[in-house]
């Protein structure tokens, strides 16, 4: 893979972790909202969490193929 690509890969996984650490705001904006316990809360917990599961999977992926380890 070239230098270029690694970049890219790794600027997209810390884009996609961003946006879902703004997803985990809103949802807690809108839980803190939702005064009537809406049914909906518990499976939208599940997606964030499984989105971040993905992501996790995700960036071991470009980690092992751009040989980072994340560590600063």
């Amino acid at each position: 893979m070239s230098g270029s690509a690694r970049t890219t890969r790794s600027r997209n996984a810390e884009e996609i972790r961003q946006d879902l650490e703004k997803l985990r705001r809103r949802l807690r904006k809108v839980e803190g909202r939702d005064w009537m316990g809406a049914p909906g809360r518990e499976p939208a917990r599940e997606k964030v969490a499984e989105c971040e599961c993905l992501l996790d999977q995700f960036e071991a992926d470009v980690y092992e193929r751009v040989g980072d380890t994340g560590a600063a």
